[in-house]
């Protein structure tokens, strides 16, 4: 198995810091692998090059959609493409909004002086009613229209999301609920896993796909589900601190999730996760900081 990392990347708009990103993933350890939204216009991103890493925007696209089966299928498109350049040693899926907070000799170090067999995924306690409310409601009964389901003030997307709530009620009120071979709770897509889990997760991709078709966002459980009913769930980083256990510093209390801004920075260069999500250019100064910390850091280190 390689010891390189491989970055996989969700990006559909903002460039400019899918570009910084980029930057800061430039390393001679890592591979970066881009897919950009089929909505979004390519050329944009023409911009984005590394100098260290070998850097592959994937020729299939998909049209990224909210609340359907679109992530996960990228997610699984992302995977395979890696996977079939190399066994690397991790899988870093985050998002192009998403910064490092450190350099990469940090995450590196920090994952081998762990024993390099860690896996950081985030998943919700069980005791977290508020998560296991929010699951009954997306995969107790069948969603359908998922794919338009997102409210966007199309009519295509109002009738969707009217008749998606149609069915789902009828099927509560004449008592279908839907069954499943293990417990599901909530996490998030982003993680970061060794390359045997990834090889673990592509095995069961038809398995995944087919028990959570018709649910509703299954990338916010689909495949968390099989790591939290596998073996690999007992390598989990602190499996009970969902918080702290996928090493991703995400606000949820003031947004869904919260963008960064400039007055936020003490706190995210005080962070010790690898990634902090999200960010935007309608703050861009933010964005530049993090960059000039990071470089600090990394120039620091070399001395």
């Amino acid at each position: 198995m390689s010891k390189k990392h491989a970055y996989l990347i969700l990006a559909h708009s903002e460039p400019e810091i899918l570009g910084i990103l980029v930057s800061l993933l430039d390393d001679e350890r890592n591979d970066i692998f881009i897919h950009i939204d089929k909505k979004s216009n390519i050329i944009d991103f023409s911009n984005v090059k590394t100098d260290r890493s070998d850097l592959y925007f994937l020729k299939k696209r998909i049209d990224a959609k909210w609340g359907g089966h679109s992530l996960v299928e990228i997610e699984f498109l992302l995977m395979k493409t890696a996977r079939n350049k190399s066994n690397y040693a991790y899988y870093h899926i985050i998002s192009g909004v998403d910064l490092p907070l450190h350099n990469q000799d940090y995450i590196h170090s920090f994952i081998e002086s762990l024993g390099g067999d860690k896996e950081f995924v985030s998943i919700a306690a069980d005791s977290d009613i508020g998560n296991k409310k929010d699951i009954l409601h997306k995969t107790d009964q069948y969603w359908l229209f998922t794919d338009n389901i997102r409210r966007n003030g199309t009519i295509k997307s109002f009738v969707s999301n009217f008749l998606a709530n149609v069915f789902v009620n009828i099927q509560r009120i004449i008592g279908i609920h839907r069954k499943y071979p293990f417990q599901i709770r909530k996490s998030c897509q982003w993680m970061s896993i060794t390359g045997n889990l990834c090889d673990y997760i592509l095995k069961n991709e038809e398995s995944i796909l087919k028990i959570f078709k018709y649910t509703l966002c299954p990338d916010e459980f689909a495949i968390q589900a099989f790591i939290l009913n596998s073996e690999f769930n007992k390598k989990r980083f602190l499996p009970n601190e969902p918080s702290k256990s996928d090493m991703r510093l995400v606000d949820w209390e003031r947004g869904t999730p919260y963008t960064w801004q400039t007055s936020d920075y003490k706190e995210l260069v005080k962070s010790d996760k690898f990634f902090a999500r999200k960010f935007s250019s309608a703050d861009i100064n933010i964005v530049y900081a993090i960059y000039k910390h990071v470089m600090e850091e990394k120039f620091n280190d070399k001395k």
